[in-house]
């Protein structure tokens, strides 16, 4: 039996009647969307501005932009009577988000130039160590592979595995009335809850350059709000 190749399959999808997943895409640069076309395409705006516009054979390509920071967009690609919905975001998606950082270097950076700004008293802290900061409502835990696994210092009322678009290896161990992270099972983040505390590990192969991700992250900071 043969693949339908995935970009085909939304397509065929479309055409069947079923609503195409919307495809998250970043703007100031030039993006394909993986979807085949083969002949005209227009890019259109919720508005009915016309964004873009050409043909291809193939996955189009084109210039997209760039959305003011924390900006995003919903538009569709319609091609051969086919409507693609996609969500355009700026190359800053974070910003106007703020928090505290105990971070590597590398990391911390590439959420600054995500958008994310440094505050010195908020009550959201990204870290790469499990911190017992009782100022910090929310911790995002990025730990590297070396630091799993992780026994986890307090009884959380709440432990949800979480799997997002980019799949992870993380697990729960429970032994001893003792809860352990380790890279046993297949969640992208591991979400612990107490009241109104909240800790998120995100497993080792949680790459925060990557948009779907950093999507992720500001959907989580916005809940805060």
């Amino acid at each position: 039996m043969k693949t339908i190749p995935a970009c085909l399959m939304l397509l065929l999808l479309a055409a069947a009647g079923h609503a195409a997943e919307p495809l998250d895409l970043t703007t100031g640069r030039e993006v394909t969307v993986p979807v085949e076309v083969h002949g005209s395409y227009q890019l259109v705006a919720t508005n009915g501005r016309v964004l873009a516009a050409g043909t291809a054979d193939g996955c189009p390509a084109f210039y997209l932009a760039a959305l003011k920071p924390g900006a995003s967009e919903q538009v569709d690609l319609i091609a051969d009577n086919i409507k693609q919905p996609l969500v355009l975001h700026s190359p800053r998606p974070l910003a106007g988000l703020k928090a505290r950082f105990d971070l590597r270097p590398a990391l911390r950076r590439t959420l600054l130039d995500a958008g994310l700004s440094a505050a010195g008293e908020c009550p959201i802290l990204f870290t790469d160590t499990l911190s017992g900061d009782g100022n910090a409502r929310l911790q995002l835990l990025f730990p590297t592979r070396s630091d799993l696994p992780l026994a986890l210092p307090e009884n959380w009322r709440e432990i949800r595995m979480v799997r997002a678009k980019i799949p992870g290896t993380l697990g729960v161990l429970y032994r001893e009335k003792q809860e352990t992270v380790d890279r046993t099972g297949r969640a992208s983040y591991i979400e612990l809850r107490d009241g109104r505390r909240r800790l998120i590990v995100f497993s080792p192969e949680f790459d925060p350059a990557r948009l779907e991700n950093i999507i992720l992250i500001q959907t989580i900071l916005k809940e805060m709000k």
